[in-house]
């Protein structure tokens, strides 16, 4: 008894990769390593743009190191960081760059409670009122 058959064994389509899928030719080859290149240097182009833009500009550090004016939020975050999270609104009472004193105003868990906050030309605080407590380092201008 024979084995062999006298059908001829299939051999995989050129045209169809090992799981079926039809074969790509050269045109589209090409044309889908041109869409993947373009979006490649379109990315690197991208992130040189924004690392040039993001390289340091010594005017803009200046200023928010040491702005014309101080603000009401930088006195507001002092007071935050100082009386344990309490939050506060404050509004300048005075001239000039420093602006102080500050009015303040904290509501806190028996009613509210109203302070000022004298800063002095080196960044230091101090609040007297219903509330009292020091620190440092408001951000202030330079003379």
């Amino acid at each position: 008894m024979s084995t062999a058959t006298d059908e001829p064994i299939a051999e995989p389509d050129d045209a169809t990769t090992a799981d079926g899928a039809p074969r790509l030719g050269r045109r589209e080859r090409i044309g889908r390593e041109l869409v993947i290149w373009t979006f490649a240097v379109v990315a690197v182009a991208g992130a040189f743009v924004a690392v040039r833009n993001r390289e340091t500009d010594d005017a803009f550090l200046e200023r928010q190191a040491h702005p014309t004016v101080v603000s009401a939020a930088d006195v507001e975050k002092a007071v935050r960081q100082r009386a344990a999270g309490l939050r506060a609104t404050c509004t300048p009472a005075g001239g000039g760059a420093l602006r102080s004193p500050w009015r303040c105003v904290a509501r806190v868990s028996n009613g509210t409670s109203r302070f000022r906050v004298t800063v002095d030309d080196r960044g230091n605080y101090a609040s007297t009122g219903d509330l009292r407590f020091r620190g440092c380092c408001i951000p202030v201008p330079i003379p």
